[in-house]
């Protein structure tokens, strides 16, 4: 394990939130001299303060990096009442602020998940109609995704694949927080139930051809949930169990799905392991074969699933 420091030696924390597709560049949050700064760490260089927006209290993060290192997305406090301000870091201009899509006084924006040249960036700014999921692009500023519930405008994108056709996010519908795929021709789509199931789905990642979809689901309980074109929405045990791995059977309760490789055959999950403490995992998926559980805390927990017969 690799720890990455402080910006400062005066007690605080530092927080990691992204890592570029090459695992080189680490950036999040870390206490400094002048409050909390997004960071930018390698290997070569420790950690780098980026800076903050201007106005409010110096408190930044920042999302993952390009795999060179040069560009991020974050946002930053810019006012006296936590408001947040979205920011574009490139190696060459800086820390540059983004603005707002819009808003009738009380204004907001972050942004966060990009595409890994940077050039689309994705998450959320009040608009002149409420707080909207919005796609930013350098050529044309943000642009808004609209909203699954027109009398409710509030949404937020949470993830976009690397061609830029699909983004992943929620919005409310019918009173409840629902999971949506957004695409140029369909518009946005709920891809959760909607007045049956989950009171709240919120997505986190989608692989690169956008087909599969994980993230964090309510209902009742806290549970990790899967939406695929083929099967829809479902709790990723229940997928899992399809696919080989039952894991109430090894003990364990997931209760996010928070992100899947590309090529949808890692989901990383966290979840109460057999011993009842909270854990990461790593699942594999070879499908359609079988699926495999790598507990991050030890090594000696790894369960193989049995392969399907053919």
């Amino acid at each position: 394990m690799q720890s990455l420091g402080k910006l400062s030696d005066n007690h605080g924390y530092s927080v990691a939130y992204g890592i570029s597709g090459n695992g080189r560049w680490i950036s999040g949050s870390s206490v400094s001299a002048d409050g909390y700064d997004a960071f930018r760490w390698s290997a070569e260089t420790g950690m780098e303060a980026l800076g903050d927006v201007p106005g409010g209290m110096h408190s930044s993060g920042a999302g993952s990096f390009t795999n060179d290192g040069r560009i991020c997305f974050g946002s930053g406090i810019y006012n006296d009442i936590n408001s947040r301000e979205a920011f574009r870091w490139t190696a060459e201009t800086g820390l540059v602020p983004l603005g707002f899509a819009g808003g009738l006084g009380y204004k907001n924006s972050s942004l966060g998940s990009k595409t890994p040249d940077g050039r689309i960036a994705v998450g959320y700014s009040t608009t002149d109609r409420g707080s909207e999921a919005v796609m930013w692009t350098e050529e044309t500023g943000y642009i808004p995704l609209g909203a699954l519930d027109p009398n409710y405008w509030s949404s937020s994108a949470a993830d976009i694949t690397p061609d830029g056709r699909y983004i992943i996010g929620e919005s409310y519908l019918e009173g409840k927080r629902t999971a949506f795929r957004w695409t140029q021709e369909a518009g946005m789509v709920p891809i959760s139930p909607v007045g049956l199931g989950s009171a709240r789905a919120s997505p986190r990642s989608v692989t690169a051809d956008g087909s599969i979809v994980v993230g964090w689901a309510q209902f009742r309980d806290d549970f990790a949930f899967i939406w695929t074109e083929a099967g829809g929405f479902e709790r990723l045990d229940d997928y899992l169990l399809s696919h080989g791995l039952d894991l109430k059977a090894l003990g364990w309760d997931l209760t996010d799905a928070h992100a899947i490789t590309p090529d949808g055959r890692f989901i990383v999950v966290n979840g109460r392991n057999p011993n009842g403490d909270v854990e990461g995992a790593v699942i594999e998926i070879p499908s359609p074969s079988g699926a495999s559980l790598f507990a991050l805390g030890a090594l000696a927990g790894l369960y193989r699933a049995p392969r399907r017969r053919r």
